[in-house]
């Protein structure tokens, strides 16, 4: 299983990052990074990505990481493509845009071939996004039992989720 991992940066604080590997929170590998905030692709990453990857290595141990760091549309749909072309299994990304979305085809049209080429796609999508469509199921839990559907989250536009 190869997983590609789309954020702000992974090893934007470097000595963490290999602490990280060295204790085991992170594949004994690494995380093959493809373009990190160090190669100048996101400025003020916060290591967002790094946090993503511990949590998917304590949930599949054995899976490949792959990572590309994204903060406009245009690196977005770059890394998108970057790891379409790596043959990961699945992406997932906390990239958090808002009306730069309705006017990136390029970013989308991407995005929907990766899917339609069996790519498993999962996005952060429904916390900031109060008037985007939001596709699939996009709820995040906010510690409290609520699960957010549209609106903003700092809006107060929530709703318990059905069962």
């Amino acid at each position: 299983l190869k997983i590609g991992i789309i954020s702000d940066s992974m090893a934007n604080f470097r000595a963490a990052y290999d602490k990280d590997v060295a204790s085991g929170a992170l594949p004994s590998n690494g995380v093959q990074i493809l373009a990190d905030n160090l190669d100048g692709v996101f400025s003020g990453g916060k290591d967002e990505g790094r946090a993503m990857a511990q949590i998917i290595h304590a949930i599949a141990p054995d899976a490949d990481l792959v990572f590309y760091a994204a903060g406009t549309a245009f690196t977005f749909f770059k890394a998108v493509e970057a790891l379409r072309a790596q043959k990961v299994d699945i992406i997932v990304d906390d990239v958090s845009f808002t009306r730069a979305l309705e006017n990136a085809p390029l970013l989308n049209s991407s995005i929907h071939s990766a899917v339609r080429s069996g790519i498993t796609y999962v996005a952060a999508a429904g916390n900031d996004r109060p008037s985007l469509p939001v596709y699939g199921h996009a709820a995040s839990a906010d510690g409290g039992g609520n699960h957010y559907r549209g609106g903003n989250r700092n809006s107060g536009t929530h709703q318990r989720p059905h069962h």
